[in-house]
């Protein structure tokens, strides 16, 4: 469990370098580059052209993780690899001239770092025990959360400056990966294990259980990209927030809600299997994170926004956890970086659909009434999130039954 620890604190600290850019940089930098009425569809661009790359980055990388042979290990020189160039990324759009230099640099920077993930999911997975996939993907979940916290205190204290704002955390990461990086033991791969070919890696993800997990999370993902895309316009226009203090209210409610996913993760690392059923523990969570929704689109208040976003954070915690746990159970452990980069492609190919949704619920909420179209956005999100409950009949109740080893 300790080498689980230290790979989830390496995971923690990836989070924290793409945090900034994500929440509040993109959104800052494409305000002073283009006028207000074109800020939002040009982010929506903009951040699909990242997620685009993480899609195809990380079961990309996981897999060479997996098949790598080598004097530095199978893992370390992407996780060491990806740290450097993803820092080289952040700098490149530190000085992006304009929004089409900026969504090319955002995606160099989140491939760089999908290939840190696919390091860090082949190794946690590797030798894991089958008693203890539950606390691993709980301690995994907690981290990749919790790495958003660093990103938001150095994105409020530097709300004016928006170069030192995407800079330092890439940086701290760049001199933890390379120091623990190198001193991780990283063993070559077995003799007998041979270099997979694409369609035997996805065979081994393409189980019906499997394919109902990755569905599930990725409507978690869309709920979480969507609802956070147009944070900082939301609060901006509604509230008539300046934009500095915008920048750390948005950080605040980011805060928030990032306690909430990392208490219900370690929450459930610690509860014991017979405890809990995930079917129905995902399927409570969705219902859950639907009613946040629509208190956040109709929140009258800063503050009745900001304590919502909690509710909601225990939801995707929940949700992100179980579905993590599941996979481990279902997937072989010769391919498990690239069995875990497929699923984790539904997190990163979220933020493609979702500008999509969300400029189309807000164009569409803007019709109906309400506070302003933010709130119309945020409602009907909600309400497209109940039926997604019946995507749990996918999932077989022995889904996270633990599979045999392949050797």
């Amino acid at each position: 469990m300790r080498r689980v620890l230290v790979l989830a604190a390496l995971r923690f600290l990836v989070i924290a370098a793409v945090t900034a850019p994500a929440v509040v940089g993109l959104s800052i930098m494409l305000g002073d580059m283009v006028d207000d009425e074109r800020a939002p569809h040009t982010l929506a661009i903009v951040v699909s052209a990242g997620s685009a790359a993480a899609v195809i980055a990380n079961p990309l990388f996981g897999w060479l993780a997996d098949i790598t042979s080598g004097p530095l290990g199978r893992r370390r020189p992407w996780l060491v690899g990806g740290a450097i160039v993803g820092l080289a990324g952040t700098i490149a759009m530190a000085w992006s001239p304009g929004p089409w230099w900026l969504a090319v640099s955002w995606a160099v920077t989140q491939a760089a770092y999908n290939a840190c993930f696919g390091a860090l999911n082949g190794w946690v997975s590797e030798g894991l025990a089958p008693d203890l996939r539950s606390r691993a993907a709980g301690v995994f979940s907690a981290a990749a959360f919790a790495g958003v916290l660093p990103g938001l205190a150095v994105a409020g204290l530097l709300a004016s400056d928006v170069t030192m704002m995407l800079l330092v955390m890439p940086a701290v990461a760049v001199i933890v990966v390379l120091v623990a990086g190198l001193r991780l033991d990283d063993p070559p791969r077995a003799p007998s294990t041979h270099a997979r070919s694409w369609s035997d890696g996805l065979r081994s993800a393409a189980s019906a259980g499997f394919v109902g997990v990755w569905l599930i999370r990725f409507v978690y993902a869309i709920a979480l990209s969507a609802s956070l895309l147009f944070a900082l316009y939301l609060f901006t226009e509604r509230w008539n927030i300046a934009r500095t203090p915008a920048v750390q209210w948005v950080s605040l409610a980011t805060f928030v809600g990032t306690v909430g996913v990392v208490t219900a993760a370690i929450s459930l690392t610690i509860l014991k299997r017979r405890r809990r059923d995930d079917r129905q523990l995902l399927g409570g969570a969705y219902l859950v994170l639907a009613g946040a929704l629509v208190v956040c689109g109709l929140a009258p208040t800063v503050q009745i926004f900001i304590a919502t976003t909690f509710v909601a954070g225990v939801a995707i915690g929940i949700g992100y956890t179980c579905t993590r746990a599941i996979a481990h159970g279902l997937l072989p452990h010769d391919q498990s970086a690239f069995g875990l980069g497929i699923l984790n492609t539904a997190t990163t190919a979220a933020p493609i659909a979702a500008p999509l949704l969300a400029s189309g619920l807000l164009a569409v909420g803007g019709h109906l009434g309400l506070h302003d179209a933010y709130a119309g956005m945020l409602v009907l999100l909600g309400a497209i999130m109940v039926p997604a409950v019946l995507l749990l009949r996918l999932v077989p109740r022995d889904a996270v039954a633990p599979v045999a080893r392949v050797t």
